[in-house]
């Protein structure tokens, strides 16, 4: 969802709301890309280092996707708190780009426990339901933009909104993603052992 916005309404955001030229606009878009690339690459290594060390799956993969959703999310929200555009960028920056967390960790966590003949068909479902999410996202935000009285209030509510389900999500993700319990719910059962 984030990711989908920066797409369609951060470059407007930029040269709208903050003054920006479009050449400078063009720049600064570049920035949210690679703050998320980032922390995809943090992540899957911190991800990997944990679970090498022994951390468990939620921790390594549930708590490490979820924390930053949170995070990133407060940070988005106090964009709106701050009259610097410079400031309003790096906040959109840096908590836009946290989300990159959990694009790492889901396919990891939904092949712990997802039957290996199911598991393409899993991932490939995550994947549509994520790119729906994309689709919405920008056409909801506009009617946001759209309903509003000024261009700061339009701009401000729709990232406002954004922050609060990454938040959502964060939260949600805290509290269901556990990978070692699904994995252990979906074993099959092993045949009883008989002695002679």
């Amino acid at each position: 969802m984030g990711a989908s916005l920066g797409l369609t309404w951060f470059t407007p955001f930029i040269v709208k709301v903050l003054g920006y030229s479009q050449a400078s606009a063009g720049f600064i878009a570049t920035l949210p890309w690679v703050m998320g690339a980032t922390m995809v690459l943090a992540t899957g290594w911190l991800s990997q280092f944990l679970m090498a060390r022994g951390a468990s799956s939620r921790l390594a993969r549930g708590v490490l996707g979820s924390v930053p959703l949170i995070v990133g999310g407060l940070i988005v929200l106090m964009m709106s708190y701050v009259d610097s555009p410079i400031a309003k960028i790096a906040l959109l920056v840096i908590g836009g780009g946290l989300i990159g967390s959990i694009f790492v960790v889901c396919p990891a966590i939904i092949g712990e426990f997802a039957p290996v003949s199911q598991r393409a068909s899993i991932i490939a479902t995550y994947g549509a339901i994520q790119s729906l999410a994309g689709i919405l996202a920008p056409a909801v935000n506009g009617g946001v933009i759209e309903s509003a009285t000024t261009l700061v209030q339009r701009y401000n509510a729709g990232y406002r909104i954004t922050a609060l389900v990454q938040i959502f999500g964060g939260l949600a993700g805290l509290l269901l993603l556990r990978p070692a319990a699904e994995t252990a719910r979906h074993l099959p059962l092993l045949p009883a052992t008989t002695t002679a």
